[in-house]
């Protein structure tokens, strides 16, 4: 029996054989197989020339083509060895800024800055003002009246500051009027900080005192201390002086003395002159002078400014 077109090893004699347009008929071998085979059929969907080549399974890329470019060494993307190199630049820069900071001690913390210690300028401290205060300047015209106002006394220490102050009540000598005078000698030995930032202001803006009983004035003084400064206070009504303060500072300590009177020179005008400003301010810087002449006197033996066994 011949068969058309060439014998066909699939087909069997005695065997029902499908038609040549059958679908499920077997393909016939191919004498050169291609590289490549195509793939399984698409199930009913149509495949283009490319997938037909590659078995359905997209294009395959050339044994020898280039590889797209992974970074420095071929291991890596070029964005990842560009973080890398800001981490590695970031840690190095710290650890510079560690090892150049610092005081220089082996990381150690720099110590506190030193706190300045007080200048007192030989002032030594009195628990007793109203002992150590020389009223000897006053004593041609004022007396201390007997069982009267006695002396006041204020004394404190601390870490920052000590202060020590007294208040005399006196009287003119042989007056019958009801006039009178205090005399506040107060001392302040500055220990935390440094009053010189403070202390014209304290003096000068007294003169911006809004007040419609009194005036105010101030004016330097040379000769005291660091810097000093006296202040007139006046009655607005009767041009009185009824008020004058004179305060010393040297180095960080501070002193003031405080004249506050009054003075009946109506019923008695021989009193007069004690309110003139040149007599008050004269006679009150020679109790200046004399006080803090006292105050710088050398402690007794054994006594030392601070020891606690003293």
């Amino acid at each position: 029996m011949s068969i058309p077109g060439g014998s066909n090893p699939y087909m069997q004699p005695g065997r029902p054989q499908p038609a040549p347009d059958n679908p499920y008929a077997r393909p016939q071998p191919q004498p050169h197989p291609q590289p490549h085979q195509p793939g399984p059929p698409g199930y009913g969907y149509p495949q283009d020339a490319a997938s037909q080549a590659t078995g359905g399974y997209g294009p395959m890329t050339p044994p020898n083509a280039a590889r797209p470019s992974r970074g420095p060494g071929g291991g890596l993307p070029s964005w990842l060895w560009s973080v890398l190199g800001v981490v590695v630049a970031s840690a190095v820069w710290g650890g510079v800024l560690v090892a150049t900071s610092g005081s220089g001690d082996s990381g150690k913390e720099p110590s506190p800055p030193s706190k300045p210690q007080p200048n007192l300028a030989g002032y030594e401290y009195s628990d007793d003002m109203c002992a150590t205060a020389d009223i000897s300047a006053f004593d041609g015209d004022y007396e201390q009246p007997d069982g009267y106002m006695d002396p006041s006394l204020l004394a404190y220490e601390h870490r920052a500051v000590d202060r020590s102050s007294c208040t005399f009540y006196l009287a003119p000598i042989e007056d019958d009027t009801y006039s009178f005078m205090y005399l506040t000698h107060d001392a302040v030995w500055h220990k935390g900080s440094d009053p010189a930032g403070e202390f014209e202001a304290l003096y000068s803006e007294q003169e911006q005192y809004a007040d419609v009983n009194y005036d105010y004035r101030v004016e330097p003084v040379e000769g005291l201390g660091d810097e000093a400064f006296i202040t007139f206070q006046r009655t607005t009504e009767d041009d009185r002086l009824s008020r004058v303060i004179l305060g010393v500072r040297d180095g960080w300590f501070e002193y003031s003395l405080t004249w506050d009177a009054y003075i009946d020179t109506y019923s008695n005008s021989s009193l007069s002159r004690l309110v003139e400003e040149d007599y008050v301010s004269e006679t009150m810087r020679q109790s200046t002078e004399a006080t803090l002449a006292a105050l710088r006197e050398e402690q007794p033996a054994g006594e030392v400014e601070g020891d606690p066994d003293a």
